[in-house]
């Protein structure tokens, strides 16, 4: 397919230079091939993948900050838009997946309640202790938004909560000002 026009027609919360296999990753697997790309796989409803979860709606829906842990484990904060329509005590989630490229089959790892749901952006970082950090940027009303951004442990137990007073895009955990950020 055509780069220029197929790409100009998504809307990408996440677009990952992907340093494993050398191609991009938006929900999609792709592999350049000089001007044009070509889709390689679709992760997530109706996508490629099968996964043998035993949640009724595994999959991410309205996703932020995806990449990629290591060669096959996938970090994402999930919004949850689809998953919870409608549902006014359903919560965005922090998951990691298991990617399989050879069987086509995604395993969740991860898939933490974040105990709030956020209709738009986030984050998910995983810090050097192994905990992770997931960032539900967008809660409150228009004239009183907050940001959380939620230490979760190893166990998936909360381990910190900072509140911010105003939209957060992305929330990265820093040791201190002068280190900078641990990836």
């Amino acid at each position: 397919m055509p780069i220029g026009s197929q790409i100009s027609a998504l809307k990408v919360n996440d677009l990952h230079n992907h340093i494993f296999r050398q191609g991009l990753l938006f929900s999609v697997r792709s592999e350049k091939h000089d001007r044009y790309s070509v889709v390689i796989w679709r992760l997530g409803k109706d996508g490629d993948f099968t996964t043998a979860s035993t949640d009724p709606s595994p999959w991410f829906s309205y996703q932020h900050n995806v990449h990629y842990l290591d060669n096959k484990t996938l970090l994402l904060f999930d919004n949850g838009n689809v998953r919870c329509f409608g549902d006014k005590k359903c919560h965005s989630r922090g998951q990691t997946w298991i990617i399989d490229e050879k069987t086509l089959t995604a395993t969740p790892g991860v898939n933490v309640d974040l105990g709030s749901f956020s209709d738009a952006l986030g984050s998910a970082e995983r810090l050097p202790n192994g905990n992770f950090v997931f960032t539900a940027g967008s809660r409150g009303s228009p004239n009183a938004p907050v940001g959380l951004s939620i230490e979760i442990g190893r166990d998936g137990t909360k381990e910190f909560v900072m509140v911010g007073s105003a939209l957060e895009y992305r929330s990265y955990r820093m040791a201190d000002l002068y280190q900078g950020i641990h990836k």
